[in-house]
């Protein structure tokens, strides 16, 4: 079967006369999945409720099984409840399905058991099976997702869900591990695109509590697929349309990044496009753990490297990244040299975006705008920014790359460095998303393997309010 292939659900008519072909259902429009029969003696059911049992009994049984459809041992281990389906609502972006095992005698999903009392994603083209993995009673369809253009390594592994973000490589959708419900943020990347590789590369070399996670990493004939661990909150960006941020909130936040880059400068990476979309929150508020997502353009370098290809994002570019031709006020992009310290301009546009609701290169003619590094100071004085941050905007934002402070500098600055307040607040923050992850744990009773473990991830916890770009 090819990547692209998709199962074509087995419909069995109580009459052995009329085929699939021949038999026209009308679906219900209201309708948000459908379960087609593997065996005879079943029929197509429309999914309308949030919940449905399935099993022996005859009270409060929606899908019953009867002698009809099984020989008696099989019929003897037919639990009156055997496996129940449902869906929920996962913050904005949409329902998921479950299908729970209430059974000692096994439900089977593709072939796999489940286990008593564990529930695993239910997603397009899924096989039921009850007792054995050959007794298969039900293909689920789900009309509200469609991962048909996903190839089967991505499909057995991730049912895949609304669009979280975009760009020029690729986009990214959430994702949830069928059988661990673990939820991410699976990116599908071009294998055309010059990141192919060195986005997954340099993340599999991190480990910072402020980087997002890489944790699947997938390569099929077109595509790579990066499983990044799912930070609820949304982005800095998002949290910026609402408002501009109070000094100590901007601190708390821009802190963390700062500790992130100095991380990645000390390990010799550039990340050349720091902007508030790829700075993720664990909760849509100030007060949360900060990650550092997308690591496309980032690249490893040495102390003597210079950098030349043109990439980030322009509002947030450094004036190095720039050339101004001879003779001409038009300006290209750049063909000379520069270094990391394109992630210092970068962060102090950040921070005057911050404090002030607005960057301070904007409108028309922005190239030449950050080319003379003219920028409003005002804007920060009516804002209420103390002298402090003025201060260490105003060294960041230095045209001459040689004078600019990098991140070592920048966390020593009194700003950052003297705010005792600030720091322990941030480790408050970490340690807290950290146990909110370890406490969603719960045991999974499968006998067949006692020490595995269910993660639920923050998606189901009221945090997940928002979505993530």
């Amino acid at each position: 079967m090819g990547d692209l292939d998709v199962l074509t659900p087995l419909i069995n008519s109580q009459d052995p006369l009329y085929s699939q072909d021949q038999i026209t259902i009308t679906e219900n429009p209201t309708a948000w999945g459908r379960l087609y029969p593997e065996n005879e003696f079943l029929k197509i059911e429309d999914l309308m409720k949030d919940s449905y049992k399935a099993g022996r009994q005859t009270n409060d049984i929606d899908f019953q099984f009867t002698k009809q459809c099984f020989s008696l041992k099989v019929m003897n281990h037919i639990s009156k409840i055997h496996f129940v389906i449902t869906r929920e609502m996962i913050g904005t972006l949409g329902y998921v399905v479950f299908i729970t095992d209430t059974s000692s005698n096994g439900t089977f999903l593709n072939g796999e058991k489940i286990g008593k009392d564990c529930r695993w994603i239910l997603s397009n083209n899924d096989k039921i099976a009850v007792v054995s993995k050959t007794n298969n009673v039900y293909t689920f369809t789900d009309k509200q997702t469609d991962n048909s253009n996903f190839p089967q390594k991505v499909k057995e592994q991730f049912a895949v869900y609304g669009i979280l973000g975009s760009g020029t490589f690729g986009e990214v959708r959430l994702a949830f591990e069928k059988k661990s419900l673990k939820c991410f943020a699976l990116k599908k990347v071009k294998k055309e695109s010059c990141i192919v590789l060195r986005e997954p590369t340099i993340l599999s070399s991190l480990s910072h509590p402020n980087i997002v996670n890489m944790e699947h990493f997938i390569d099929t004939i077109n595509f790579i697929y990066i499983g990044l661990e799912y930070i609820p909150g949304g982005t800095l960006k998002q949290l910026l349309n609402i408002n501009h941020l109070k000094e100590f909130e901007a601190k708390v936040i821009l802190y963390q990044v700062a500790r992130a880059v100095q991380y990645l400068h000390n390990r010799s990476i550039a990340h050349r496009d720091l902007k508030p979309g790829n700075i993720l929150l664990s909760k849509q508020s100030p007060y949360c753990q900060v990650k550092l997502a997308d690591f496309g353009l980032s690249k490893k370098i040495t102390d003597n490297t210079h950098l030349k290809t043109f990439c980030g994002s322009l509002a947030y570019l450094a004036p190095e990244v720039f050339t101004k031709k001879q003779l001409s006020k038009q300006f290209t992009y750049s063909s000379g040299n520069y270094t990391r310290k394109v992630d210092s301009w970068s962060f102090g546009v950040i921070l005057y975006e911050c404090l002030t609701g607005s960057k301070p290169f904007d409108g028309d003619h922005i190239e030449e705008k950050v080319y003379k590094g003219t920028y409003n100071p005002f804007k920060l004085i009516i804002s209420n920014a103390s002298n402090c941050a003025q201060d260490i905007i105003k060294q960041l934002l230095k045209v001459d790359y040689s004078m600019r402070f990098d991140f070592d500098r920048i966390l020593k600055h009194i700003w950052f460095d003297k705010d005792v307040l600030m720091k322990q607040k941030v480790n408050d923050l970490i340690a807290e998303f950290s146990h909110i992850l370890k406490s969603n744990e719960i045991p999974n009773y499968n006998k067949e393997n006692v020490n595995k473990k269910l993660r639920i991830c923050p998606c189901f916890s009221p945090m997940s309010d928002s979505d993530q770009a």
